[in-house]
């Protein structure tokens, strides 16, 4: 075996446990999401929605960006002191979340009428914003399992946290009855139990702190992104505050569940990043020069899962929605295919545009997360109004579109990397062709077209590897750095 193929077999190995374990959460939680159907309304998928949006803001400040610096220096402190330098951002990760989490539950007292009239503060926002505060209590452990590469250790916990909500869920939404406050409230214990599942972790793996002699450098590398962070959330919950505004809470529960089935691309990013980070940055740190050759020859393999779910989503949303038979949720089918599409070119950003990332230019990224939220912001006002549901699309795919172009751009000045481009072309619309021809396999019977479609899918997979051309013809086999 080539050295790049014993790369490519540990990093495939490592993939395979993290997305696998992700994968299996996130599809569990897409079977229960029917079960949810019987008792929630497209409404109260709507009022979910708004939760998400001010979780994101929650996310964003409790994290003060520093699990970016876990991932950007973990390898470059000595030995001795990253315990102490893990502890330390961890101390601060929970006062932040924990300050920032009192400071919502005050501030939407009054905010929350004011740029959500149709969702209560009480009940709603009270349970939602104390659920997103447990819920960020894992951003740190979680930065630590991945730079530290446990998938094992990722699985259990991640498994053990769908366990638990899964549990809590059914009980308090189907056997006591309780709709989406006993929904609300099963994701609270869920999240409070994943945030002590956590502090064990980082017990084992840190000592905290309130200082460390790598905290400072952590927090100018951290900081300086935050505005570009900030801006990019705001980018990325827009959406759904426009459509609060200029449309209903029914229009807005259809958009939500629609990305809800979409979110298992951005389950299946969070669970590659945790392979691909840290061999990015081990590989690059060691020797710039052969680490660089090395990752760009590696990144077509990691499009390739992206690609194949996002069609998968296209193929089989028709007749699962219709198997499942519930009127209600119909639109749904219409809408997946499409924001699949900009969940993929979302993800794009970290494999082919993390120059600024590697080369410590993190105050640049403030620039294409601007143009991104004005592209947004113009043309959702213009286009969300008389178009709805459609308006939003388009105005996203333009604002990524954007987004991305500036970032490659300035990625590539910062700190060039070589990348097959062609390779990406051609899988991305393999992509297309393959879910347009899908389109026309619909079928009376649905599991007639499940079949159809999924030797369809099958093929697809094929012909991607044909595309990235397998270990054995990937370029420059023998750069691979010793493991």
């Amino acid at each position: 075996m080539t050295a790049l193929g014993s790369v490519l077999k540990v990093e495939a190995r490592d993939a395979l446990i993290f997305t696998g374990s992700s994968m299996l959460y996130q599809l569990g939680s897409l079977i229960l999401l029917p079960i949810y159907w019987s008792r929630l309304s497209p409404a109260d998928f709507g009022i979910l929605a708004v939760i998400a949006v001010i979780g994101a803001f929650q996310a964003l400040l409790s994290s003060l960006s520093l699990d970016l610096a876990i991932t950007r220096f973990y390898y470059e402190w000595p030995e001795g002191l990253r315990r102490r330098n893990l502890g330390a951002i961890w101390t601060w990760n929970w006062i932040a979340t924990l300050a920032v989490g009192v400071l919502f539950l005050a501030a939407f007292q009054v905010l929350g009428p004011l740029l959500f009239s149709d969702v209560p503060y009480d009940p709603w926002l009270i349970l939602g914003i104390v659920g997103n505060l447990l819920a960020n209590l894992f951003i740190i452990p979680a930065s630590t399992i991945r730079i530290k590469r446990l998938p094992w250790l990722y699985s259990a916990y991640n498994l053990g946290g769908f366990l638990a909500t899964s549990a809590l869920g059914l009980w308090f939404v189907l056997g006591l009855d309780l709709g989406l406050q006993g929904l609300l409230t099963s994701m609270i214990w869920a999240n409070l139990i994943m945030a002590v599942a956590g502090g064990i972790v980082m017990l084992r793996f840190s000592r905290p702190a309130l200082r460390s002699p790598g905290l400072g450098e952590a927090l100018r590398f951290a900081l300086p992104a935050t505005p570009s962070h900030l801006i990019n959330v705001v980018g990325s919950v827009l959406d759904r505050f426009l459509l609060s505004q200029f449309a209903s809470l029914q229009t807005l529960g259809i958009y939500s569940v629609s990305l809800r089935f979409v979110s298992v691309i951005g389950a299946l990013h969070s669970s590659l990043k945790m392979t691909f980070g840290p061999f990015m940055m081990k590989n690059i740190t060691t020797d710039r020069d052969r680490g660089s050759e090395l990752v760009v020859s590696v990144t077509p393999y990691y499009i390739i899962p992206y690609v194949a779910v996002a069609l998968g989503l296209s193929l089989f949303i028709g007749p699962l929605v219709r198997i499942i038979g519930n009127p209600e949720y119909y639109d749904v089918v219409q809408w997946v295919p499409w924001l699949a599409g900009i969940a993929v070119i979302g993800c794009l950003f970290f494999y082919y545009a993390n120059g600024l990332f590697l080369g410590n230019r993190t105050d640049m990224l403030t620039w294409p997360a601007i143009v991104r939220l004005v592209a947004l912001i113009i043309t959702a006002l213009v286009l969300l109004p008389p178009l709805q549901l459609t308006g939003i699309v388009i105005s996203r795919y333009i604002a990524e579109f954007t987004f991305l172009a500036l970032s490659l751009y300035l990625s590539q000045r910062y700190f060039h990397l070589s990348h097959p481009w062609a390779k990406l072309i051609m899988l991305l619309a393999a992509g297309i062709v393959f879910a347009v021809i899908g389109q026309f396999l619909t079928l009376d019977r649905g599991i007639g077209e499940i079949v159809v479609k999924g030797a369809l899918w099958v093929g697809f997979l094929g012909l991607c590897w044909w595309i990235v051309g397998g270990p054995r013809r990937a370029p420059r086999a023998d750069l691979a750095l010793d493991p």
